[in-house]
Formats: C-alpha cells, structure tokens, sequence
C-alpha cells in the first residue's frame, strides 16, 4: 500500500472488512468531507494512548475521544458493540463531528486508521513508539499484562450487559487484526510469544508509515513530552505541565477494577431482583396455604 491510497475511490459500504492493517485508506469512508477531528491517533494499545488523549486535548482545546474509556470502556459502549455486531463502521460524524471532538485513538479505533485518515483529509496521523528503537519487550509485556487483567471478566461476561458489549467489540474488532486470529475469538493472555507480538507491532506501524504521505505523518517516541509531540504536529507548546495519565502497572490496575466493577450488576437491579423473588415465594406459600385450608 502507497501513499496513492490516500486518493482512492471509497466503497459505498462501511463494512469492517477484517483484511488486518493493509487496506486502502479510502476502503470504508467517504473522501473529502470536513470534520472536526485534527489528529487521528494510529498507535496501538499500550502505547500512553490515555496520556496522549489528554495531551492533545490541550493542544487542540477541544475533547478527545479515547476508545478505552469512552468506548469500550464507557458510555460509548453500546455504539460500538452495535457496529461490531452489524458488521459496519461507527457513523464518525455523529460519534466525534457533532460532539466536537478534535482527536482519536486507542483501540478499536486505532485499527481503522484509514478509514478515519479518509474521512478527515486533513488530520494529521499519529504514531507513538514505545520503548526504544528495535525493543518491543516493554510493549509485549504491558499489551500481555493488560490481556491477564481482563480476560477472566470475560470469560463470565453472561453477568453484564456491559461485559458482553466490551467482549463483542474486542473479538470483532480488535482481534481479528492480531496474527493468525479471526472474528470471533478471544485474544487469551499468553496466546502469543514475544516474537510474535513483536512482529505484529512492527507490520502495523510499518503500514501505516507506508500509506500516509510524510506531510501527514507525526511519529514521536513516548515519554517524550511538549517538544517532539508539537513539533510533530507543528503546533506551539503550551504553557502548562505535560499530563502523565497513567503508569504501566496503575494502568493495568484500572483495567482490572473497571472490568469487576462490569461485572457486577448495579445494586437497584439485584434489590429489585430479590425483591421479586420474596414476593413471589410469598405468594406462593399464600397460595399453598390457602388451598390447604379450603381442603
């Protein structure tokens, strides 16, 4: 793939086409419509892709969509299980143009970066490195610890609605872009070696550096701070101290406690639910003792 894929002519239909990375930028998204978002965040997860959202939410003074906490992980939830189920896209300009959002990353979104990199002519696309030049051991670890946090929730995902909808857009959306995994599958903790990760890492960030014309492209290392990032994105560096969301291991430690807090059913549903149960072994024991009396 080239950077001629940029100039493409886009399909009618919004499909996910679960082909992996190496599709054309103009596959799913229509080209040459103006929206609000100015930086498309391709990296992958695990990547500081939390701290990165609120970086550029000052950068670009306007709110920043995280997939892992305002889609999988969030009120978003539904939106994007529903297009993970249906087999098509989100609706980017209801999802991000009509509630202002100037930037995108995180998984799944990171996963159809062409489209988006379609959809919006004029962003400028993200890559954030981790780990120095060649060494993919901090990422392999930290993408395997974040698996181990939430696979056991969902394993028991029949407990939450939200449960179900993370687990949906995960084995739809995201897994089918992993080495030798297809739609539909868990991706287990352990299931794949360093290598292999490694691998994946390289070829995603690889395609993505092929298709998006250099003038279009910011890549900056993380941890790096105000400087590389703006002048990646040819922005001024702002007055105020860079955030740092989340550590590895702090972060991993949210993953885990969001997904419990899923699992368990809000406190009025389980009060209602035993409330209906009394109530109906209630009348049943009325009933069982006024059928006695009147033998």
């Amino acid at each position: 793939m080239t950077h001629d894929a940029l100039a493409g002519t886009p399909r009618d239909s919004r499909q996910l086409g679960h082909q992996g990375m190496e599709r054309s930028i103009a596959e799913s998204a229509p080209v040459g419509r103006r929206g609000t978002v100015r930086v498309i965040n391709a990296s992958l997860p695990r990547t500081g892709t939390a701290t990165m959202a609120a970086a550029l939410a000052i950068l670009l003074d306007a709110p920043s969509y995280h997939c892992g906490t305002d889609g999988v992980g969030g009120d978003d939830a539904p939106i994007w299980a529903a297009a993970a189920r249906s087999g098509n896209l989100p609706d980017w300009a209801e999802l991000l143009d009509a509630r202002g959002y100037a930037s995108i990353g995180d998984g799944p979104a990171c996963f159809y970066w062409a489209d988006l990199a379609a959809a919006y002519p004029d962003a400028k696309v993200l890559l954030v490195e981790r780990g120095e030049p060649g060494d993919r051991g901090p990422w392999v670890a930290s993408f395997d610890a974040a698996l181990t946090a939430i696979a056991p929730f969902f394993r028991t995902r029949w407990r939450s609605r939200r449960a179900r909808d993370a687990y949906d857009i995960c084995v739809r959306m995201v897994t089918p872009h992993c080495p030798g995994k297809v739609a539909g599958t868990l991706l287990e903790p352990g299931a794949y070696t360093t290598d292999a990760l490694a691998t994946w890492y390289d070829r995603h960030y690889a395609a993505v550096r092929a298709a998006v014309p250099p003038e279009r492209l910011a890549v900056v290392r993380l941890g790096g701070g105000w400087a590389p990032l703006c002048e990646a994105l040819g922005l001024p560096i702002p007055d105020v101290e860079y955030p740092h969301k989340h550590s590895g291991a702090s972060t991993v430690a949210d993953i885990s406690e969001g997904a419990a807090a899923a699992m368990r059913p809000p406190v009025a549903l389980v009060v209602a639910a035993v409330g209906a149960a009394v109530a109906a072994t209630t009348a049943a024991v009325g009933a069982w003792r006024a059928a006695r009396a009147g033998g």
